[in-house]
């Protein structure tokens, strides 16, 4: 795909616009809208090497209809209150944790676009969605940790990586003293939260995996999410079914235990869970401060330990997915294999790479 496209629908911009997937509200939050954004390193067919590029976060914007951008417009709003609280370490409601959940979905998904866009397809990927197909529509999680550092600051990392480029599921937002560890899936928390769950998945030919359903336990199992990660910060859960019921409809979902979990059962939207230690609670629609994390960390360990955590989840989550086992070929051409094995084995040699840099 080397044509223009909205970064909502896919579509060539209709009354074109331009879309801040990083918005301008969180960019001047946190310091001079012109200054310079590092990313990389990217291949630079000129150079024939890996080259680090910089951008101007007020120029940081990219193709979008001026309809889909004006959709979104309220969540930006929403999120700029939410944000706002989080960073002076007060109260957040339920709702206000949705809506970062659903803004951190649009950000994830749009970072990985614009990767495409500036690496000018290096990873050889045709994307088979946009922001507005993966918005609300599998489970997720938030691990938000507090650091000491003082300043004002704004960071993404893990989305420049082939990894995140192959399964654009995890990645780290940085402003100023917190991180957000952001993870969605689907079936992220199936198995653990009694929902039904892929007894296997498989690889097609076609860009969707096979799913076999089974059904869950009907109670919920710990730890939520079976990758190892620090706990030393906050734990923001929602099981999200819209993705399971649009695709893969099924009567193993029309329970009164999956809808006893559900805020919106009609529209596949889980509830918001906290979770501390063996434990997980409803997050009440409620002003509450338990989401401000215990432990503030020295913010040198806190970028290494999330850093690393970072390259292990995207290396599990592409291999794994969300199972304890790896994701099997099926049936799968001979050529589907090959592309896959090369491409799983690039991924977790740079990652690595990293990780040896961290240690």
């Amino acid at each position: 795909m080397d044509r223009e496209f909205c970064l909502f629908c896919g579509t060539k911009p209709r009354a074109r616009s331009k879309e801040h997937v990083v918005p301008r509200w969180l960019i001047e939050l946190t310091g001079n809208p012109k200054r310079r954004v590092a990313l990389g390193p990217f291949y630079s067919e000129k150079a024939k090497q890996l080259e680090a590029k910089s951008f101007s976060f007020d120029e940081f914007a990219f193709p979008a209809c001026e309809t889909c951008n004006t959709r979104f417009s309220s969540l930006e709003s929403a999120t700029m209150q939410v944000m706002a609280n989080l960073l002076a370490k007060r109260p957040v409601k339920a709702s206000g944790f949705h809506t970062l959940l659903t803004w951190l979905d649009k950000v994830r998904v749009g970072l990985w676009l614009i990767v495409y866009i500036i690496q000018k397809n290096l990873s050889d990927i045709a994307p088979q969605f946009h922001i507005n197909s993966r918005v609300d529509m599998f489970d997720r999680m938030v691990l938000i940790h507090r650091s000491d550092y003082s300043g004002s600051r704004l960071r993404f990392e893990g989305v420049n990586v082939p990894a995140f480029q192959y399964s654009p599921t995890c990645f780290s937002l940085i402003v100023n003293d917190l991180i957000f560890f952001d993870v969605s899936t689907d079936f992220l928390l199936s198995k653990s939260m009694g929902f039904p769950y892929p007894a296997s998945l498989s690889y097609t030919d076609a860009p969707q995996m096979k799913v076999e359903l089974q059904r869950g336990l009907e109670r919920v199992t710990f730890p939520l999410i079976k990758m190892k990660y620090d706990r030393d910060c906050s734990e923001i859960y929602q099981p999200m079914i819209k993705g399971a019921i649009g695709d893969w409809r099924h009567p193993y979902y029309d329970s009164t235990y999956v809808r006893s979990w559900c805020a919106d059962y009609s529209n596949g939207i889980g509830k918001v869970l906290y979770s501390y230690g063996p434990s997980v609670t409803e997050y009440q629609e409620l002003d509450s401060v338990a989401w401000i994390p215990t432990v503030t960390w020295h913010d040198s360990e806190l970028l290494k330990a999330t850093r690393a955590q970072l390259l292990e989840f995207q290396i599990h989550l592409l291999e794994y997915g969300p199972m304890e086992r790896k994701i099997d070929f099926g049936n799968t051409s001979k050529a589907k294999r090959r592309l896959v094995k090369a491409q799983l084995e690039t991924a977790k040699q740079i990652n690595r790479t990293y990780l040896s840099r961290l240690t």
